[in-house]
């Protein structure tokens, strides 16, 4: 039987909402609710599924669980259907974020999933909402907004998304925070107050330190040494839906004077490094994660030929569509035919590097 350790300061969280929670002449009785075995438990199970208290797990258990992981072999493109919900929940790990808005009277609860855009990629943004079936588009400046606020179709159609199919990044984190909220918000067992307490509670928990979605199932960067060790953990789909936010399709030019250009890939993060070791390992990219102190954030990056037919491969289904939906579809498309067709051609791959520029203008 699993027993269960405070990993991250239960005792520290519970204390904690003695300063968050304010109700006017009622603090004893917020501290003898607190005290009580009844509401420990109320809070203990809300830390639990937030992951901050965590089951102690063996090593066995582990080493059983990347054992499992390296037995699947590599899948090629042609025998990987797309599927939309995972392609949504990376491309939220990468874009997306998930609100708990509280009024200002403290009396009011909403919830929101948002996804942002640059106009340019408008296309992408009218294809989640077809596909999902609900929702508000709106611009403003040179941004482009889907938002899902009403409650009923989160529950309905978002939850059971993103239940079945989890979040990669810490973002998993904000997501059960998000749930949990909703769930108090449908507790009949609880009082408007106390619902209300809870939920400024939840939102005052911070991501612990160096965070790792539950979806790795205990892997870590150092047990990671090929793609079999996290393809069924990183989908095509969810890595195409990740690569639609974070991902970039390149032409670098490696030398002026030589009139030399290369194809070339990269995506960032500022966390979940997990993630990028994944990717590197996924695509076989030798080249190392370098760190941009500067911006704060980590970058893998490759123009290896081998890492681009990789890439190419994996990206494009058996009928030579793409896994990738939005205004990166486009890109990519330019960018693998360049490289079939071009690859060497200084001046084509400039025309085309410049074509590209300009219509994110």
């Amino acid at each position: 039987m699993l027993s269960y350790i405070y990993d991250y300061g239960f005792n520290i969280y519970i204390n904690s909402i003695l300063n968050t929670i304010i109700l006017k002449n009622k603090i004893q009785v917020v501290k003898r609710f607190i005290m009580t075995g009844k509401s420990a438990g109320i809070y203990r199970n809300i830390l639990q599924r937030l992951n901050i208290i965590k089951p102690i797990i063996s090593k066995n258990i582990i080493n059983s669980s990347i054992s499992i992981l390296k037995k699947n072999k590599y899948m090629k493109p042609s025998n990987t259907p797309y599927n939309f919900n995972e392609w949504l929940v990376g491309l939220v790990d990468g874009d997306g974020c998930f609100h708990v808005y509280i009024n200002n009277e403290g009396t009011k609860i909403s919830f929101k999933l948002k996804i942002v855009q640059s106009v340019y990629n408008e296309k992408l943004i009218h294809y989640i909402k077809k596909e999902l079936g609900v929702g508000n588009i709106n611009k403003s400046g040179g941004m482009i907004n889907y938002e899902i606020t009403n409650k009923k179709n989160i529950k309905e159609i978002i939850l059971p998304i993103f239940d079945n199919y989890k979040l990669l990044s810490s973002k998993r984190f904000n997501y059960l925070k998000f749930k949990e909220c909703i769930l108090i918000m449908d507790n009949e067992n609880l009082s408007r107050e106390l619902k209300i307490d809870l939920i400024k509670f939840i939102k005052k928990i911070d991501i612990p330190k160096n965070y790792k979605s539950d979806a790795f199932n205990g892997l870590n960067i150092r047990d990671i040494k090929s793609e079999d060790d996290v393809n069924k953990i990183v989908s095509k789909s969810w890595l195409s839906g990740f690569i639609e936010a974070e991902g970039s399709f390149n032409l670098v030019v490696k030398d002026k004077k030589m009139k030399r250009i290369v194809h070339g890939f990269g995506i960032s993060q500022k966390l979940d490094l997990i993630l990028l070791y994944s990717i590197k390992y996924i695509f076989h990219i030798k080249s190392n994660i370098c760190y941009k102190e500067k911006h704060n954030y980590y970058l893998l990056d490759t123009t290896n030929s081998k890492n681009i037919e990789i890439i190419i491969n994996y990206l494009i289904t058996d009928d030579y569509s793409t896994y990738l939906k939005g205004i990166k579809s486009f890109e990519f498309s330019l960018w693998r035919r360049s490289y079939l067709k071009y690859k060497g051609d200084y001046n084509r791959l400039i025309e085309i590097r410049e074509f590209i520029r300009n219509k994110k203008k």
